[in-house]
Formats: structure tokens, sequence, C-alpha cells
């Protein structure tokens, strides 16, 4: 159509090579969001949301497994298992790729490195990996997590905030202790004396009345040398 206006529309257009041109620190979803969040100005929440619309069009047990493989070479083994789960609930998935599914499942939960969170006794407040927050039954366990480095902070009411990074290695297995402090309260007010005076300038005063005393003493001396002096 003459009408059509191409540079706009291949503006809307996104390509993706599947297999060299990927980014190895991203994930399969990231990969496909970035582009969104770059050159659309769309946010995270906004660029996901139409990843997931589109993988609804194609959502079937052959696109979670092959998502899986790749996810899997990048090193994301979290992602890969999540897509393997999935592909796994549908019932219409053949014997064979579901034997196959089921054996690369188990594979990675083997090599996915996990760490389990030791917190202070009543702890009532919030853990993030990587920025997201962890659910309350995740810290009732082991949580996995992709080999390399991660940032924990944990937040409560009335402590410091604990950060720590942790490196992670296939079939790694840690425990984090998370160690938290009270923040430092604030020294009570003096009750005595009217609002706005300081003992500080009191004490002061007294110094230099002290020293204006001390002065008038070695003038009198002085007067009194010179006296004798003269006679």
């Amino acid at each position: 159509d003459p009408k059509t206006d191409l540079p706009k529309l291949r503006s809307r257009v996104g390509m993706v090579f599947q297999h060299f041109e990927l980014f190895p620190h991203l994930s399969v979803t990231e990969n496909l969001t970035i582009a969104q969040i770059k050159v659309l100005g769309r946010n995270l929440d906004e660029a996901k949301s139409a990843y997931e619309k589109a993988l609804e069009l194609e959502d079937k047990p052959g696109t979670r497994l092959r998502l899986a493989a790749i996810e899997e070479k990048l090193g994301h083994f979290v992602e890969a298992s999540e897509h393997l789960k999935v592909a796994l609930a549908v019932k219409k998935l053949g014997g064979v790729q579901r034997a196959k599914a089921k054996k690369q499942l188990a594979s990675l939960e083997k090599r996915t490195p996990t760490i389990t969170f030791d917190l202070p006794q009543g702890f009532d407040g919030t853990v993030k990996l990587n920025g997201q927050e962890l659910s309350k039954d995740a810290l009732g366990g082991a949580v996995p997590a992709n080999p390399g480095k991660h940032e924990v902070r944990a937040e409560a009411e009335g402590m410091k905030p604990y950060t720590e990074s942790i490196e992670l290695a296939e079939k790694d297995r840690k425990n984090l202790s998370v160690l938290m402090t009270e923040l430092p309260t604030s020294a009570p007010a003096d009750s005595d004396g009217a609002p706005g005076d300081s003992p500080k300038k009191s004490g002061g005063s007294k110094t230099l009345a002290y020293v204006a005393l001390g002065v008038g003493v070695v003038g009198v001396g002085v007067g009194a040398f010179m006296g004798l002096q003269a006679k």
C-alpha cells in the first residue's frame, strides 16, 4: 500500500537471532524485551506483558522445550526449569518428549545452586535477591539461583539494612547468615531548664567569669607592685 508509512511500520517489527546473537548475560525473556525498553521506551512491566501476550499465541510444549534448551545454554537454569515444568504440565506432551523433558529437568535440579537463608529469630522484614523480593515460603527452604554473582539485601523496621554479594557455582549449596543490627537511637532531650537554654552556655559563662576574675586579681597585684617600687 503506497499510503503505508514503512519506516513507522518497521519500527514496530523486531528481529531476534535465535542462536549466536543472543546476549549471553540476559535470559530469553530479557533478550526479547530489551528492544521494547530501549527502542520503544516501554517500562519493564509493559515489555514483559507484550512478551507474554506474544508467547500465548504459540504457547505449546514444543515452544517451552526450545526456550528451556536456550536458557540452559545461557546458564539460566532456573528459567529453563520453569519452562520445562510448564511443558510437563500439558497432558498432550508426547511420551518421548515427556521423558526427555523429565530427564533434562532432573539434571538441571542437580546442577542448579541454592541459597539457604539463616534469618534472625522473629525476623519480620523482607529479603531481596537481585532486587526481587523472596516470598516467606521461599525463605523457608533452599532458594534456587543461577550460577554467578548475586546481590542480597534484607530490611526490617528498626534495623540496619543488610547487604551481601554471593558467588555461586554449579551444584553449590550455600547457607547465608543474615546478620541484622539495631539502628542507633537518638539521645533523650534534657527536661530541666527553659527551652532553648544550653547547659554548655552556662558552663562557658562561668569559665569566662573565672578568667575575668583572674585578670582582675593579676591587675591588682601589678598595681600594688608598681606602688611599692615608687616608694
